[in-house]
């Protein structure tokens, strides 16, 4: 593999890296919005 298919191949591993982590990113979002609800009640449960 010639330098530059080397270059290119780094790229397009780092951007799909990069990609999946952004998805991560995006369901970790997703389930704290789903689970604060929850712990909010158990947190104000706790409190009475």
């Amino acid at each position: 593999m010639n330098m530059e298919d080397d270059i290119w191949q780094r790229k397009h591993e780092e951007q799909v890296e990069e990609e999946e982590l952004t998805q991560i990113l995006i369901a970790r979002k997703e389930l704290e919005k789903m689970l604060l609800p929850s712990v909010l009640r158990e947190v104000v449960d706790k409190a009475d």
